[in-house]
């Protein structure tokens, strides 16, 4: 029964764990956003380019910590199911099987939408969202960079002075 409850104990820890660092990464995530979006009021220039692009790095990051603790709960998860069954074949009177269907076919039918959602793939897709909104930010900064430097080489020399 120890060794039941130690696997049990065991899938708490990758959760606990992969909400930590989300909570972290969301914070440095928000606290670069912050950075790039406060004190100006012009668009995004090449200085801030490295604060995007460690962006897409940290969102990437995130979800890939994200679906690899994931790895670690199901782990857990196939051991406490090894262990359980083992534990009710010796001890048929438990009817454990019984109670977890009953709770099973309950859980579903109060909650369709959600039962059929894995909760990894939220925390996976949040991370990817700060990757996403990383990689908006950098191509806005180079493309906008590539346009101004177009306009200035197709423009003829009379208009740039016009301009400027």
């Amino acid at each position: 029964m120890a060794v039941l409850s130690g696997s049990h104990n065991s899938c708490s820890s990758p959760r606990d764990t992969t909400a930590t660092t989300t909570t972290v990464l969301l914070a440095i995530a928000a606290g670069i956003l912050g950075l790039l979006g406060g004190g100006h009021s012009g668009p995004l220039t090449r200085v801030q380019l490295p604060l995007t692009a460690f962006l897409v790095v940290l969102g990437v990051f995130g979800a890939f910590f994200s679906a690899k603790y994931h790895d670690r709960f199901e782990f857990h998860m196939f051991r406490g199911r090894e262990y359980r069954d083992a534990l009710e074949t010796n001890l048929p009177g438990l009817r454990g099987s019984e109670r977890r269907h009953s709770a099973d076919v309950a859980s579903r039918a109060k909650y369709p939408w959600l039962h059929r959602r894995r909760l990894y793939a939220f925390w996976v897709l949040l991370h990817l969202l700060v990757a996403a909104i990383g990689v908006t930010l950098t191509l806005s900064i180079l493309l906008s960079s590539f346009s101004y430097h177009i306009l200035t080489v197709l423009t003829p020399k009379y208009l740039q002075e016009t301009l400027h």
